[in-house]
């Protein structure tokens, strides 16, 4: 029955306070949860190297040693991975007992290579979503999916073939923005066969909805250096890129009430 390993990134969080750690180690489908703690608060690391095998047996802890980007502990946590199936997420994605007996039932009737859960904040859908030329399209209803030549998704529940990554892995360069885009634009190149799964759903929370400026333009900055990356390409990509810079520092200053956001080299 075991078709899936879990590869979850921990920041600064005690892995028996991530979101989704009952469902990984209580489900009968789950072979192997990999833990990538990109912690820096040593306490909390301490204690999760005590905590992580004690916790179940089919934990298996990597400390990558500080705050390496989910890319660097992605593709670490896939050197531990066995499973023909492997479920990314973040630890502080809220995933429901029967997540992984539904994803196996579209692991049989629909083979493929990707996964794609439908994935909620608060406000908004997360993923999957619709890229236009160098925008990403957030989707009102899941109707509006009618294809997958132009989708893309979060990393956060999506489940892939483990062959697959012979053919695409996430591009280190970037540390936590534009990951899961840049993976689904090289799986679409690839011709990847990509599944939505259009009743299993998940809840993610999304740094867009907090209110907490400090947090919010720390954010940005690394949002900022990643798009940096990701729209690097040519010189219209990074135009859109230092358009959209401008755009969410001015979403910011209006939220709240701070012009010196304006300005702020990011």
């Amino acid at each position: 029955m075991t078709r899936f390993d879990v590869i979850v990134v921990a920041y600064n969080r005690p892995v028996d306070q991530i979101d989704g750690i009952r469902t990984f180690i209580e489900s009968d489908f789950v072979h192997r949860v990999v833990i990538c703690d990109n912690s820096t608060d040593r306490s909390i690391l301490r204690a999760n190297a005590q905590q992580a095998p004690v916790l179940s047996p089919k934990i298996v802890y990597v400390p990558m040693k500080g705050n390496r980007g989910l890319a660097k502990a992605y593709n670490r946590g896939l050197q531990d991975c066995e499973s023909d199936f492997v479920a990314i997420f973040d630890d502080d994605t809220a995933v429901p007992a029967e997540y992984f007996e539904k994803v196996d039932g579209y692991c049989e009737r629909e083979p493929a290579d990707i996964y794609l859960p439908i994935v909620r904040s608060r406000d908004i859908i997360m993923s999957p979503c619709i890229k236009r030329g160098f925008s990403f399209k957030a989707i009102r209803s899941v109707n509006e999916l009618t294809g997958v030549t132009n989708i893309s998704a979060i990393n956060s529940g999506m489940v892939v073939r483990r062959a697959f990554y012979e053919q695409c892995r996430y591009d280190e360069r970037l540390f936590v923005d534009g990951i899961d885009h840049r993976f689904m634009d090289e799986a679409r190149e690839a011709h990847a066969r990509i599944v939505i799964m259009r009743d299993v759903h998940l809840t993610q929370q999304y740094s867009q909805e907090i209110h907490d400026e400090a947090k919010q333009i720390a954010r940005l900055k690394i949002r900022a250096k990643d798009s940096r990356v990701y729209y690097g390409n040519t010189a219209l990509q990074r135009l859109h890129c230092a358009a959209m810079i401008m755009y969410w520092k001015s979403k910011l200053a209006l939220k709240y009430h701070d012009p010196k956001i304006l300005g702020m080299h990011v």
